[in-house]
């Protein structure tokens, strides 16, 4: 991973510029190598635009990261689009229903053992419950299915089952 620090002078021990197109000069690091290397800004005393032909020099350098005080929203836009969407493999309709097999039955087992541990609280056995109740507890299988996505998916992005059946790179 490639940094580049704007810097009012050469070497880590320089400040941090505030200005991003018209800082004094950048400290490149390569976090990598370890190499540090203090190049100067070559727009700093351009008559118009230093910010987006900085920020345009910037991105040819290979930088992953700005470390800066402001940057303004033109030189924002031009770092950001120059950043590589990252690929999605393909769809597979055999991977999805893999995986979403694995979530329902992941479900299901938990819900089972649910079930288990109150039928064992209330002294009788799981067919007794399931018998006496079927269509309540089958609302609330339903329920836990919907929060068991709706859990993952808001906050991982992912359930289990796309995490595990998902292509390897």
């Amino acid at each position: 991973m490639k940094i580049a620090i704007t810097a009012t002078g050469t070497g880590l021990d320089a400040a941090v510029d505030p200005r991003f197109g018209r800082c004094a000069c950048f400290v490149l690091v390569d976090r990598e190598s370890g190499a540090v290397e203090t190049v100067a800004n070559p727009f700093q005393d351009a008559a118009g635009g230093a910010g987006t032909q900085t920020a345009q020099w910037v991105v040819n350098q290979g930088v992953d990261a700005v470390l800066t005080g402001q940057c303004g929203p033109k030189a924002t836009a031009v770092i950001e689009d120059a950043e590589e969407p990252r690929e999605r493999p393909p769809f597979s309709f055999s991977v999805f229903f893999k995986s979403k097999t694995f979530d329902l039955l992941f479900v299901g087992v938990f819900w089972l053992v649910a079930l288990w541990l109150a039928a064992h609280a209330l002294g009788q056995t799981l067919f007794e419950i399931l018998t006496a109740v079927s269509g309540p507890l089958l609302l609330l299988y339903a329920v836990f299915v919907l929060l068991y996505f709706f859990l993952f998916k808001f906050f991982l992005g992912e359930t289990l089952g796309d995490r595990l059946f998902r292509p390897r790179e």
